[in-house]
C-alpha cells in the first residue's frame, strides 16, 4: 500500500496518509532515519500477516532521491543469504544465527578453510554518494565486532566477515559513520586487519524484487582520522516552548520567541566534549549559546568532523534555509551577522534544514578525504 509520511509517534510506530485514511504502521527500522522520515515522503506498507497485531501495517519502504529505499531492517539477512554470501563464498554451506561461545552470529559458512561467521548490517543512510553506518549510536555493533575480531585472533573461527548492505542502488564509497559514532568508526578501523570487511549495494523494485547492484562498493577508512582528531564544526538545536527575555552576556538582555533555534560552532580541539557541555544544564557561561541553553527547554547537539575551517559557511547555509537571524549572536569574533536563527516550526521537519546537515556530514567535511569524484559529482 502507499501512502505519505505523516509522523513517528515512537521508535516502533509511524503514521501514513494513504488516501483519506490515517494509518498505524509497525516500524521495524531501529534507525534514526532523519533523512527519509520527513513530511509527505512517499512510503510503502505491507498489511499485517497476524490478525492479532496492534497495527495492521508494516512499514517496509520509502521512495528517497527517486529511489526505493528498502526499510525492513530484520530482512537484509534474508537479502544477504540468498543473493551476496553465495557469490562471497562460491556456495559454500550457510547456516543463519549461530551461536558460537556466548554470541550468537548473523551466519556460519562452512568453506574448505573451516567456519566464518558473518555479521550482517543494514545500511540506509547513503547521501551525495556517500553511504554511512550506523546513523544512530550502537554501541550493539561495537560489540559484535570486537567479538567477532577476538574470535579470528584466538584462531578459533577460519575468519569474520562484516558485511554492509546499502539499501540504495548507487553509492560511490562506504565510509563508517564518524560524525554519529566514532567508537564504532575506530573500532571498525582498528580491526580491519583481522576482520574482512566488504560493502554491497541493492536496488529495490515497487514490488520489492531485490536486485544486486554492486556487489563490491569501496570502502573508506581516511574519515576516521578526523574522529580521532576530534575536532570540527557543529549544529545546536534548542527548543523554547514559551517567548521569555533572557540576559545574554555582552548582548544584554534579549527577548527570544517560542520556536527553535539553530546555533553554528566550531571546536579546534576537542569537539565531542564542546557538543557536550553545549547540553549541560550545570556550567558555567562563557559564550552566548551558553545563557540560551540553560534557559531552553530542550538542547540537542550535531557533531560535524572535519579539518575544514565551516563554521561562518554552515551558518551562512542555515540563514538560507529560511532561519531569521538573532543579530549579533555568537559572531563577535568573524564578520558574520550572527551565528544563531530561529525559526517558527521545527527546523527537522523542513527537507532544505535537513539536506543541509547531510551535505555537510556527507561531502563539504569529508573533501580532504574521499575520492576526488564523489565531491565533483556532488556539487
Amino acid at each position: 500500500m502507499r501512502g505519505v509520511y505523516l509522523s513517528r509517534p515512537n521508535r516502533f510506530e509511524i503514521l501514513v496518509r494513504s488516501g483519506n485514511d490515517i494509518l498505524r504502521a509497525h516500524c521495524p527500522n531501529p534507525g534514526r532515519m532523519e533523512e527519509i522520515l520527513l513530511p509527505d515522503t512517499p512510503v510503502i506498507l505491507e498489511r499485517a500477516e497476524s490478525l492479532s497485531r496492534s497495527t495492521a501495517y508494516t512499514f517496509v519502504a520509502a521512495v528517497h532521491h527517486g529511489e526505493v529505499v528498502a526499510l525492513h531492517s530484520t530482512r537484509t539477512n534474508s537479502v544477504a543469504e540468498a543473493l551476496i554470501l553465495p557469490a562471497i563464498f562460491k556456495n559454500a554451506p550457510v547456516r543463519r544465527e549461530v551461536t558460537f561461545g556466548r554470541s550468537r552470529f548473523d551466519f556460519a559458512v562452512d568453506t574448505k578453510n573451516g567456519m566464518v561467521l558473518t555479521e550482517v548490517k543494514s545500511c540506509t543512510l547513503c547521501e551525495h554518494g556517500v553511504a554511512m553506518f550506523p546513523d544512530a549510536p550502537s554501541s550493539r555493533g561495537v560489540k559484535h565486532i570486537r567479538e567477532l575480531a577476538e574470535l579470528v585472533r584466538r584462531g578459533e573461527i577460519a575468519g569474520g566477515v562484516v558485511l554492509f548492505v546499502i539499501g540504495h542502488p548507487s553509492p560511490s564509497v562506504f565510509a563508517p559513520n564518524i560524525h554519529t559514532d566514532p567508537e564504532f568508526s575506530r573500532v571498525l578501523s582498528e580491526l580491519q586487519k583481522l576482520l574482512t570487511v566488504k560493502a554491497c549495494s541493492i536496488s529495490v523494485s515497487l514490488r520489492g524484487v531485490v536486485t544486486v547492484t554492486e556487489p563490491d562498493v569501496p570502502v573508506e577508512y581516511r574519515p576516521v582520522k578526523l574522529a580521532e582528531e576530534d575536532r570540527g564544526v557543529y549544529f545546536i538545536v534548542l527548543f523554547l516552548n514559551t517567548g521569555r527575555n533572557i540576559e545574554t552576556g555582552g548582548l544584554g538582555v534579549l527577548h527570544y520567541p517560542r520556536g527553535w533555534y539553530v546555533y553554528a560552532g566550531s571546536a579546534k580541539r576537542g569537539l565531542s566534549a564542546r557538543v557536550r557541555r553545549h547540553l549541560r544544564k550545570r556550567k558555567k557561561c562563557r559564550w552566548h549559546i551558553d545563557y540560551l541553553s540553560l534557559s531552553a527547554d530542550s538542547v540537542r547537539g550535531y557533531p560535524i568532523h572535519t579539518d575544514m575551517d565551516l563554521e561562518c559557511e554552515l551558518a551562512y547555509r542555515i540563514g538560507k534555509t529560511g532561519g531569521r537571524p538573532v543579530t549579533g549572536f555568537g559572531s563577535s569574533d568573524c564578520s558574520c551577522e550572527t551565528h544563531l536563527f530561529h525559526f517558527v516550526s521545527d527546523p527537522f521537519l523542513s527537507r532544505s534544514f535537513v539536506d543541509l546537515l547531510f551535505l555537510f556530514r556527507h561531502r563539504r567535511a569529508l573533501e580532504n578525504y574521499l575520492p576526488g569524484s564523489i565531491c565533483r559529482r556532488a556539487r
